[in-house]
């Protein structure tokens, strides 16, 4: 996942020319305010009665202070600020035909990576109401320029609010768990054996020798287990979406700008910590099933936890949809073929169940977040992503009447490739049944995603994905790599078969 603003965010922002990007926009409707929240009918998403498709766009800085903290903020005529650069970034994704943004809902001082001032959230756990000023703009004016807003509350990494930030200052400010067992896990292994797990910091430096490696680290998974700390998350929940938004009278849970509220980013653990916590000696995720088939559930740790915040944001807001953010990871597949490459993705390594987590019955829609080269997936096996991950998602979803979306995707490298395989991401999940997909805020993606405006156009008319634009043409040859070439001789998404 690519965490810094990309060119375009940055021009826009600082109201520079961004025609230098070569983007065009088009206005096909004059933007609106929701008035209506998007709901789940028969396992679709759906507003005021009629197919929400939406193509948008991952840009999770937007409503930090720190993007912004070279510009001339203005007052209203009521008094509060104004910021002019989140006004010219929402103007451009408006008439690009976007639907949604996906920001960060959280910021918090002196998280790691990030340098706002002030955050979002006190290290006394209190909202800082400063901070969330911006938020609080960018939320009000999103809806104004009729898109909607995916906000989620938590990132799994140390980025701007990590699940870190949350076990260190809740165990601090309360008192609780005793911070040095929860804090600290270190694993000593040699050649593949586990020879000790422990929670003491000194017993892990003492085990130190050099055929012997010790890998000590912070024990995130506590935000997932430690009640003290997810009792001081949920008080955080509960103020954040209940406090009135001053530019527009509404709490965040009564605004229908707000298409979803997304419990974490990315949420998972550690890899094999649900295999290595269960003790010590030789562990694989087949023995650690072999020798607790009754107990050992790869992805239980996540699960309850998203059970149980879903049932409380539940409780909090009646009417917003609810969604886990995750990636996509399983703990099993069905089918071998999938197993045989890329196996980590499916055999529970992440800590994550998608299978398990579609059966939730407070998440209201499902998500994955693709980023092949991220994942170590060459473009050469984007036929295996189709069929063991694209495609069993979107029918594990379905299994259990729940829309799915792409939440995140991306390639890197050249803008003409990144064009072409994005586009082709964007061609299979429209054949699986997604009805969302979302990139980066990144002028090389722009192209594809506006030719994914065009194919989601389509599909609420109910016209074929053929007549998608950027999808080969009559006359298109295939190359020996099996890419379309259109007869200007540029790369093109070859037609649903």
């Amino acid at each position: 996942m690519r965490m810094l603003a990309g060119p375009l965010f940055l021009c826009l922002l600082n109201g520079l020319g961004c025609n230098n990007q070569r983007l065009e926009s088009q206005v096909t409707a004059t933007p609106r305010t929701p008035q209506s929240f998007v709901q789940v009918v028969n396992g679709r998403l759906q507003v005021e009665g009629q197919p929400f498709h939406f193509t948008g766009s991952n840009v999770h800085r937007l409503a930090l202070a720190e993007a912004f903290q070279s510009q001339i903020i203005r007052e209203n005529k009521e008094g509060r600020a104004t910021y002019p650069g989140i006004d010219r970034a929402l103007e451009h994704y408006a008439a690009t035909g976007y639907k949604v943004i996906r920001l960060w809902g959280f910021s918090c001082e002196g998280a790691k990576g990030s340098q706002v001032t002030p955050p979002f959230i006190n290290k006394d756990l209190s909202l800082n109401m400063d901070g969330i000023q911006p938020l609080d703009y960018t939320i009000a004016r999103a809806g104004q320029h009729g898109l909607r807003v995916i906000l989620p509350l938590v990132n799994h990494e140390p980025e701007s609010c990590g699940m870190d930030w949350w076990v260190e200052h809740a165990l601090v400010k309360t008192g609780g768990t005793d911070k040095r067992k929860i804090t600290w896990s270190c694993v000593a292994t040699r050649q593949n054996q586990v020879l000790k797990l422990t929670y003491n910091p000194d017993e892990c430096q003492a085990l130190q020798r050099p055929d012997q490696p010790v890998e000590a680290i912070v024990t995130r998974e506590a935000f997932y287990f430690d009640e003290t700390v997810k009792s001081a998350f949920k008080n955080h929940v509960q103020k954040f979406l209940t406090r009135i938004n001053p530019y527009t009278g509404l709490s965040y849970r009564d605004d229908p700008a707000i298409l979803a509220v997304e419990l974490s980013n990315k949420a998972r653990t550690a890899d094999y910590y649900e295999c290595l916590s269960t003790g010590v000696g030789q562990k694989t995720f087949q023995s650690c099933a072999a020798e607790n088939p009754a107990t050992y559930k790869a992805g239980e740790l996540v699960y309850n936890w998203l059970a149980d915040m879903s049932e409380f944001v539940r409780s909090v807001d009646a009417r917003h949809l609810i969604t886990t953010g995750e990636e996509g990871f399983r703990s099993s597949h069905q089918d071998p073929g999938c197993l045989q490459k890329h196996a980590w993705i499916h055999n529970g390594m992440k800590g994550v169940d998608f299978a398990r987590n579609a059966t939730l019955p407070h998440i209201s829609f499902m998500t994955t977040h693709l980023h092949p080269e991220d994942w170590s997936i060459p473009t050469t096996d984007l036929n295996w992503l189709q069929r063991c991950v694209i495609k069993d998602r979107a029918a594990l979803a379905a299994r259990h009447g729940k829309p799915i979306i792409l939440e995140e995707a991306g390639f890197s490298g050249e803008a003409q490739d990144r064009t072409y395989l994005l586009s082709r991401l964007f061609r299979d999940v429209n054949k699986a049944g997604f009805q969302g997909t979302m990139a980066e805020d990144d002028p090389a993606e722009q192209l594809a995603l506006k030719q994914q405006i065009s194919c989601q156009q389509n599909l609420v008319r109910g016209q074929p994905l053929s007549r998608c634009v950027g999808i080969c043409p009559r006359g298109t040859t295939v190359d020996a790599t099996g890419h379309g070439v259109d007869p200007q001789g540029s790369r093109c998404v070859l037609p649903l078969l």
